[in-house]
């Protein structure tokens, strides 16, 4: 584990375990600044400098904080603790510089010295001597501009007097009012120190502007991919190129063949849309005028009675049939008349059953000629 030079950090050093039977958690210690030993970079061991005990977080493992001084020595840093009832832990740490351990962990880049270059010091100091422009340099000047223009810089007052010194090369601007670019100088008048540039500048230099002036010219190509090349031998790589260019054209010829001659613009696009766009104007409004007919809250599915629930309610209203009858009532009635058992016919007393033969429906009192006097209706 990396830690970060003279930076106050908090470890998670364990697990502490029993030192009869070798695994059960050691939760309750008491691990002071004394107890917590350090050895840094191979030095001889002593308490850390950090006052704080340290605390159980759990499964025998504790939070041991230390401070910057105790992590000021770059390399190996061991940390142990032998409590008493405690088998003895200890963990070894990198203390690495801030610079390194922010370009690993945070947003910093590590920055490097370049001593030798392919074992040549020589090369590293012209390589810093390449950025710093003090000394070796593949550049024919670098400098701050005095103005700008769209189509034009003023190179810096130091710059040749010689007229057209600078056609053909390329000037960049590195840093200041229009970083970034970079043209050909098409002519150059060196009383003024006025470049012509192609093409215009998208954003005109600056008396801020600093810029660098490259050489252009002919490369004479001896070697291709490190293979000593001939004439010949470019002559038939430009023709394997020139082969394989017209095979792949001709085979997207092939396809573009098959587009049509006049393709769909933008005018047939917009006046299909516009098509489409009536037609769902259209039938939008057929379907909003029917559900403008739907009630506002119409009554939801589960509020929909069912057949039996509307059999039930017209057998059971009110008065269905005269005061204080309902249908399923007088049904009950006329179905123990027509088909429910009779007695006492021949006395003065006659019952008709219900058609279960639980009950009496009808109980009447009738005279020697069948005349009711009294009716005893059950039609429960």
């Amino acid at each position: 584990m990396w830690l970060k030079q003279s930076t106050a950090v908090t470890l998670k050093l364990g697990p502490f375990v029993d030192d009869t039977d070798g695994k059960t958690a050691e939760t309750a210690l008491t691990i002071s600044q004394a107890d917590v030993r350090l050895s840094k970079n191979g030095g001889d061991m002593a308490q850390k400098n950090e006052a704080t005990s340290a605390t159980h977080d759990e499964i025998g493992y504790y939070d041991v904080p230390l401070d910057a001084t105790d992590t000021n020595t770059l390399g190996r840093l061991r940390v142990m603790v032998h409590e008493s009832g405690a088998l003895p832990v200890w963990m070894d740490f990198m203390v690495v510089p801030a610079n390194v351990w922010d370009s690993l962990f945070g947003a910093d880049t590590l920055k490097t010295e370049v001593v030798e270059i392919s074992g040549d010091t020589v090369a590293a100091d012209n390589l810093e001597a390449e950025f710093d422009g003090t000394g070796y340099k593949s550049y024919l000047r670098r400098a701050t501009a005095q103005a700008g223009a769209a189509g034009t810089i003023t190179l810096d007052a130091s710059a040749s007097a010689t007229d057209d010194l600078f056609n053909g090369c390329l000037v960049a601007i590195i840093s200041g009012t229009g970083f970034g670019q970079a043209r050909f100088i098409s002519d150059y008048v060196g009383s003024t120190k006025v470049a012509t540039i192609t093409p215009n500048w998208i954003t005109n230099p600056s008396s801020d502007s600093v810029f660098l002036i490259l050489p252009r010219g002919r490369v004479d190509v001896g070697f291709l991919a490190g293979t000593a090349q001939t004439a010949g031998d470019l002559a038939a790589l430009i023709n394997t190129i020139d082969d394989f260019l017209d095979t792949e054209i001709a085979a997207i010829k092939a396809k573009t063949d098959n587009l049509p001659s006049d393709p769909a613009d933008a005018s047939d696009i917009a006046a299909a849309l516009t098509i489409i766009d009536d037609f769902l104007d259209t039938e939008i409004a057929a379907i909003k005028a029917k559900t403008d007919l739907i009630p506002a809250a119409p009554a939801a599915v589960g509020d929909i009675p069912t057949a039996n629930a509307n059999a039930d309610a017209l057998l059971d209203r009110a008065a269905g049939v005269e005061t204080s009858w309902t249908i399923r009532q007088a049904m009950r009635i006329l179905l123990a008349v027509a088909a429910g058992k009779l007695s006492g016919a021949a006395t003065t007393t006659v019952a008709i059953r219900d058609m279960a033969d639980s009950k009496d429906r009808i109980s009447a009192t009738v005279d020697a000629s069948g005349n009711r006097s009294a009716v005893t209706r059950d039609a429960t």
